[in-house]
């Protein structure tokens, strides 16, 4: 297993921030059901702020779709994440992407 170097961020608007000041990440985890934004918010509004690092979102769900929710996965490329998972199954993922 590889080190990963993790930043906890538990607010979308502080994401944000962070990101349009040029951090940048090997992966950003995102959850797609959050309590201030949408991930399809977060995602369209990284897309202004820092296209490349949009590209390196990972959604995390929970495996409950509305039909915009489905439509919005079907047409990005970005990789998901389905909950529940472990710290196995985590790590195998980020060695895939």
């Amino acid at each position: 297993h590889g080190i990963h170097d993790v930043t906890v961020v538990t607010a979308s608007e502080a994401a944000l921030t962070r990101l349009s000041k040029g951090e940048t990440f090997d992966v950003i985890l995102c959850d797609l059901m959050m309590p201030e934004i949408t991930g399809e918010e977060f995602y369209a509004e990284l897309k202004i702020l820092n296209p490349e690092q949009a590209s390196r979102v990972a959604f995390m769900t929970g495996g409950v779709f509305s039909p915009g929710v489905q439509k919005f996965l079907d047409g990005i490329s970005n990789p998901r994440l389905d909950k529940p998972f472990d710290q196995k199954g985590l790590l195998k993922f980020l060695a895939g992407n």
